[in-house]
């Protein structure tokens, strides 16, 4: 890898998903993110879409998201943010906000050092989610 190709911008599309509370249900995919996966897998044509969130959509519009977008990954969050310097952070939302920063920042450091792996589940390999 040359030095000007350490400044290519990644074509990667990133999305956050939550669990609103701390319950064990786990969370139906909507309609709405369905559409917005595959006007992205569409339009935007990424190399890989990549979920971060702390609990695997489910339901029937999350199992066609999967069957029908390519290269999609789910990798799961165990370190929601609760707080910053101290402050609880009680909005999802914000909570969100603050991984979102976490993610650029990793994916910066990530870009500087490529030696790094990261781990990704893939959701076309089959795997199981019972761990």
């Amino acid at each position: 890898m040359n030095y000007a190709e350490c400044f290519v911008v990644p074509n990667i599309v990133h999305y956050i998903m939550l669990r609103p509370d701390n319950s064990v249900v786990d969370q139906n995919a909507t309609f709405l993110q369905y559409l917005s996966f595959l006007g992205v897998h569409q339009h935007i044509k990424p190399s890989h879409i990549i979920v971060h969130g702390n609990v695997l959509p489910q339901g029937a519009w999350w199992r066609r998201t999967v069957n029908d977008v390519a290269n999609i990954y789910f990798l799961n969050v165990t370190d929601v943010p609760t707080e910053v310097y101290g402050k609880p952070v009680k909005l999802i939302e914000h909570r969100a906000d603050i991984l979102r920063l976490r993610i650029i920042y990793g994916i910066t450091i990530f870009l500087q050092c490529p030696h790094r792996a990261t781990s990704l589940l893939a959701l076309r390999s089959g795997f199981s989610t019972a761990n």
